[in-house]
């Protein structure tokens, strides 16, 4: 894709911090993105930036109200502990999810199973040791080898692999991983798009573009629907993308809109085996990815337990087993001609 845009006359810039987009309150169209001391006159603005940073660093500013959404929105952070080890494959699955309250590791990732191209080297094993973090408290401001360490002794404790089996191992840090899903997340953000609705050529696109709670799939699907609106013309709508499972109430009430789950078919259960871990205070958000609620799909999907632990099939895994989750209402976007985007 970048060769594609070098040659067709485009800049990919690598390490560049988007720091402000100018708005012009007549048009209502972005005419500026600035980053760093470089700055372009976009015909269009494709954003994967956060709802929160979107609002932070146009100018002028938003509405007071606006900004006060953005900034009551959350988000849960994510480390991955990548260990290679000595032998085979701990198991076969994708990944398994850890209910054992003991550990702090929230899932365990099989690289190989994904593809094995990510685990070239057959005699070695690789998996990744996932926890589910904020950003500042303890397990985010460890130590890599400390992290490894964690990773290793808890492996073993969950009886998967022993400690020294583990070659060598490091450490990666995900800020703003997961939208979280509080009480008022959703009144937040259908007034965030109330007020992106004035910007005819800024499109908001990703898990955080939207605060939603997508799969990578669905994630670039909001891209490239985005740019065949550029470039077709076409109105897709990018907040309805996933949003097939959800139901919409509205109450009689001009300024409120409330999005709600419907209940969920008899075909998904949630599992609960093992022991589990009690309620902590960071962890209390429905959306935010805690060991301590699983939703898992049906139909055939084989179930398996690794010491408080689900997974499912690598073959059933993909794409499925997601709980339903609320959206703000749809609209249908206007068509957006134009030339050449950004993309920031």
């Amino acid at each position: 894709m970048t060769d594609d845009i070098q040659r067709l006359g485009g800049q990919v810039l690598l390490n560049t911090k988007v720091t402000g987009l100018e708005q012009d309150l007549e048009t209502g169209r972005i005419t500026k993105v600035i980053a760093g001391d470089q700055s372009w006159e976009p015909a269009e603005v494709i954003s994967s930036l956060e709802l929160r940073a979107t609002v932070g660093i146009t100018s002028p500013n938003a509405p007071k109200d606006v900004r006060d959404a953005a900034q009551g929105l959350r988000y849960r952070d994510f480390i991955t502990v990548a260990l290679v080890l000595d032998g085979k494959d701990l198991f076969p699955d994708n990944w398994i999810y850890i209910h054992e309250p003991d550990v702090e590791v929230g899932r365990i990732q099989n690289f190989r199973s994904w593809s094995p191209w990510m685990v070239p080297d057959e005699s070695k094993a690789c998996i990744g040791m996932e926890y589910f973090v904020f950003s500042g408290d303890e397990l985010w401001e460890s130590k890599d080898d400390d992290l490894v360490a964690l990773g290793a002794r808890e492996l073993e404790q969950l009886g998967l692999a022993k400690a020294s089996q583990v070659d060598f191992g490091f450490a990666v840090r995900v800020p703003k991983a997961y939208p979280m899903y509080d009480r008022d997340y959703a009144e937040r953000v259908a007034r965030i798009r109330e007020w992106l609705e004035t910007i005819p050529n800024l499109q908001q696109v990703g898990r955080n573009g939207l605060h939603r709670y997508n799969n990578s799939d669905h994630s670039m699907l909001t891209a490239m629907r985005a740019v065949e609106n550029i470039t077709t013309g076409t109105n897709h709508d990018l907040w309805a993308v996933n949003a097939e499972s959800v139901c919409t109430t509205r109450s009689t009430s001009k300024t409120s809109t409330r999005t709600s789950r419907r209940p969920p078919p008899s075909r998904w259960r949630s599992r609960s085996p093992g022991r589990r871990r009690p309620p902590r205070a960071d962890a209390g958000h429905p959306q935010a990815p805690v060991r301590r609620r699983r939703v898992v799909r049906g139909g055939g999907a084989r179930v398996r337990r690794v010491r408080g632990s689900t997974s499912r099939r690598s073959a059933t895994s993909r794409g499925r087993g997601r709980a339903r989750r609320p959206s703000p209402s749809s609209r249908s976007s206007p068509s957006r001609p134009g030339p050449r985007p950004a993309i920031c």
